[in-house]
């Protein structure tokens, strides 16, 4: 596994309570996060080189400017960056939007709201760990 200071987190959340707790969180873990609120800055940031590199996309479903679901979608048809584990943190707790987004191709889903810092944080560790999914 990559040491945990040479791998940026990126995190796409427009709430930025929740962003907060979460930024701090990861910086306290020792991971470089980068942060946006809108779906479109998202995808100009992995579009580039970044160093330390992208190793982990923490991904809102409901974005003020694109959905969540656009930004899964384009990720996944880029080579370059297709293989980097997504995973989706959203309150759509429905079946479909579950199943949507694992179609598309994210790594796993937490539903926001039965969630707790920890538990999110536990989460990255075990997908860049390369634990399975528990969905």
């Amino acid at each position: 596994m990559t040491p945990i200071k040479q791998i940026s987190v990126l995190l796409v959340e427009d709430d930025s309570f929740i962003a907060n707790i979460i930024r701090e969180s990861l910086e306290e873990a020792g991971y470089n996060v980068l942060y946006t609120e809108s779906g479109e800055t998202a995808r100009a940031i992995l579009a580039k080189d970044n160093n330390p590199p992208i190793g982990m996309v923490l991904l809102d479903l409901l974005l003020p400017d694109i959905q969540g679901f656009d930004v899964l979608k384009w990720m996944k048809s880029q080579p370059k960056i297709a293989d980097i584990p997504v995973l989706v943190i959203s309150n759509l707790g429905d079946q479909k939007a579950l199943d949507d987004t694992m179609t598309l191709g994210a790594t796993d889903y937490i539903i926001k709201a039965n969630s707790t810092p920890g538990e999110i944080m536990e989460r990255i560790r075990q997908i860049l760990e390369g634990a399975p999914s528990k969905t």
